[in-house]
């Protein structure tokens, strides 16, 4: 089965009727779900060389046995035993292995998945926020993560129809255990020039709706603290003052260059209230946002 086939198993039901619920002869399930034993052979195969993550899918990468280097786009770390590693969709990644593997992969899609609680919701923003997971699963978790695995391969090969509503159910279990023993120091993973070039694009795709320190932060998955740390160090100020300028900039352009009142303008900002944008505005320019619309409105008729 190649990469591409990966995204849909699909299962031929045999015509014998299983236990439960009956299913027609003919009928095929496309499951956004796949479940695999790892071996050598497996990364000789598929990670020889570089690889692109499955598209539409998310991997759950689990290493029982094996010793090398897992890389990314932007990070090299060294693989050992019973280390898990949650990749996003499309994510390049490369395993080179100097001994024997044994493991599992589970690959999953979003809807499938149908995330609703806020520790998978957790695991899943930190893979998509171009943060390096690895989750070290200790010698107490090990048993429990280890029957759920050969449940859901029990449950992948049989033929009742609500075989995905178990799964799913397994998936969740799964990765609530995760979120708890995920393995982070991003101030080791992500390079400075990284995690600064991470931080300006989402400040310039979110500034109308995150204004805080930790809203960014929580974005990439690190403490206000070394953000702020690492964003000053390169650019010579602070998380907040970027913010705060790049809020103020979007202000002054639609001031000068649009008739919008200041209330249309601050709510197309994110402030709901037209006071308290009137005040960011003053503390944070130096003047009055009606006198600086009706001193760049003249400057600008007077050109």
């Amino acid at each position: 089965m190649n990469h591409a086939e990966l995204k849909y198993q699909q299962i031929e039901l045999s015509s014998k009727r299983p236990f439960g619920q009956l299913i027609s002869n003919n009928q095929k399930i496309r499951l956004p779900f796949q479940i695999k034993e790892l071996d050598s052979n497996s990364f000789n195969n598929m990670h020889a060389a570089p690889f692109s993550g499955l598209l539409g899918l998310y991997q759950i990468i689990w290493i029982k046995k094996g010793n090398g280097q897992f890389k990314t786009t932007w990070t090299t770390q060294i693989v050992k035993d019973n280390r898990a590693y949650l990749l996003s969709p499309g994510q390049p990644y490369e395993f080179q292995f100097n001994s024997a593997v044994e493991g599992f992969a589970i690959s999953f899609s979003e809807d499938f998945l149908c995330r609703t609680s806020s520790e998978t919701s957790r695991v899943l923003q930190l893979s998509n926020s171009n943060v390096f997971v690895e989750i070290l699963l200790d010698r107490d978790m090990q048993p429990d993560v280890q029957l759920l695995i050969e449940s859901m391969q029990k449950e992948y090969v049989n033929l009742y129809t609500l075989k995905s509503e178990v799964l799913r159910s397994l998936l969740k279990i799964l990765l609530i255990y995760l979120s708890g023993k995920t393995v982070l120091e991003p101030e080791f993973i992500i390079p400075n020039n990284r995690l600064e070039q991470l931080f300006m694009d989402s400040l310039n795709s979110k500034f109308t709706v995150k204004k805080r320190v930790v809203d960014y932060a929580s974005d990439l998955a690190i403490s206000p603290n070394h953000l702020n740390s690492v964003i000053k160090r390169i650019t010579g100020y602070s998380v907040s003052y970027h913010i705060q300028q790049k809020v103020i900039l979007e202000a002054k352009k639609r001031a000068m260059y649009s008739s919008k009142s200041m209330k249309e303008i601050a709510y197309e900002l994110g402030f709901d209230d037209t006071s308290h944008f009137s005040k960011f505005f003053k503390n944070y320019s130096g003047v009055c946002f009606s006198d600086f619309k009706n001193k760049t409105g003249r400057t600008l008729n007077n050109a």
